[in-house]
């Protein structure tokens, strides 16, 4: 049977009655054994790993730190470009399901990587969704696992429940099931609860930064960077750091850079609005203006700039802002989202209103003419990460919520 065209009417009750069989055969199947001193054992659940966007990492590094801390983790995603399908990367197992089957073939992958890895794991955790991996949660429940789901972004409870079909409408009925969503901020565990989840299945714990990758520069390291990076620096330095599309604001912060003369501002990254940022500049003749492109080494960046700025109008709780405080840098940021949850005003840096030119130009133009604030906000981010955001500490608060799902089960 070819998996990759349409299947016949036959074909797909032949799938059906497989799907049947495969589902009874795993629930015969003798159930992972724990022994009180082996660790937990979960299968994360993590659509477009490759893309290496804010939750994708954020996955990645909860994966590897968990290894450390005696957790087996088996890490499932789909592939969108020629990557291996399976792979060892910092202690654990990543399985890719090609992205570009049909959504019989599709489904009929997720099913079988299921059954098949069905004593490799005890706990799910989902790291977003879409809906192939709605359909391996849901699963997943069908056969007894008890499923997390984390929610990175405020609007994606909006969004799913704003689809009409019927397809959404299954996957509207699914999510019910969950036993656990993980909000990462005040903004989405609300956005959840507006839609009619019980508080009991909302827990918040935050994003997590690992400050043995991010951490200052002595002045030394910095001029050091510089050099390497072939960055003429004149002036004092900010850095903006992410992908380069609308909710961003990267628009904002160039009108509100206009006239920042004796300064530099970096845009490290890429996305749909690269082309447009850089005509706009060109527009503006904002000539301290410089786009690196997307970079594997954002560290290198966070340590060579004086002041972090995030303009965006819509976040969850972004992984750029902990990452630059835990670097020591000030920073300047939108009242939005998981933002309000890791910094307050005139404590770590500033904060504008999102979307407002005037306030962002006035917020630059303090910090940068008041260079004993900056050295104060950078000291007050180490300490906020040390306190609240450390890898350690989040990864053990995930560890002691699989090992309670274990003992429930």
């Amino acid at each position: 049977m070819n998996y990759y065209q349409e299947s016949t009417i036959p074909q797909k009750i032949q799938k059906l009655f497989q799907v049947y069989f495969l589902f009874f055969r795993a629930r015969l199947r003798p159930r992972l054994v724990k022994s009180a001193t082996t660790g937990s054992a979960v299968l994360m659940v993590v659509p477009e790993v490759d893309r290496i966007g804010g939750y994708e990492r954020q996955a990645l590094q909860l994966a590897a730190s968990l290894t450390r801390i005696g957790v087996l983790v088996t890490m499932v995603s789909d592939s969108t470009g020629p990557v291996v399908s399976k792979e060892f990367r910092s202690g654990f197992l990543i399985y890719r399901i090609p992205s570009k089957l049909g959504p019989i073939a599709a489904t009929w992958r997720v099913i079988s990587f299921i059954i098949r890895h069905s004593r490799s794991f005890s706990v799910v955790h989902a790291h977003g969704y879409s809906g192939m991996f709605l359909i391996l949660c849901r699963v997943s429940k069908m056969l007894g696992y008890p499923v997390i789901m984390k929610l990175p972004t405020a609007g994606d409870f909006q969004h799913l429940y704003r689809q009409g079909g019927l397809r959404h409408f299954f996957y509207r009925r699914w999510i019910k099931k969950v036993d656990y969503f993980i909000a990462v901020s005040d903004e989405i565990k609300a956005e959840v609860l507006s839609f009619g989840i019980s508080e009991s299945k909302i827990i918040r714990i935050p994003n997590a930064v690992d400050s043995d990758i991010f951490f200052p520069a002595t002045p030394e390291e910095k001029r050091k960077i510089h050099h390497e990076l072939k960055m003429d620096v004149q002036g004092r330095t900010c850095l903006y750091l992410g992908r380069l599309e609308k909710r961003k604001g990267i628009d904002i912060l160039l009108n509100a850079w206009k006239n920042q003369e004796e300064n530099d501002l970096w845009i490290v990254g890429d996305g749909p609005e690269y082309e447009a940022l850089t005509q706009m500049c060109e527009q503006l003749k904002l000539n301290r203006v410089r786009f690196f492109g997307s970079t594997k080494y954002p560290e290198d960046f966070y340590r060579s700039a004086d002041i972090f700025v995030l303009p965006s109008t819509r976040e969850g709780s972004p992984n750029v802002l902990l990452e630059a405080m835990s670097c020591g840098l000030p920073c300047i940021a939108t009242t939005i989202g998981g933002i309000v949850d890791v910094m307050e005003n005139d404590k770590q840096g500033l904060l504008v209103s999102p979307g407002s030119v005037i306030e962002l130009q006035n917020a630059l133009t303090h910090a940068l003419t008041h260079p004993e604030k900056l050295t104060k906000w950078g000291s007050e981010g180490i300490r906020t990460i040390q306190e609240k955001f450390a890898l350690k500490k989040v990864s053990e608060q995930y560890k002691t919520l699989y090992s309670k799902l274990e003992i429930v089960r």
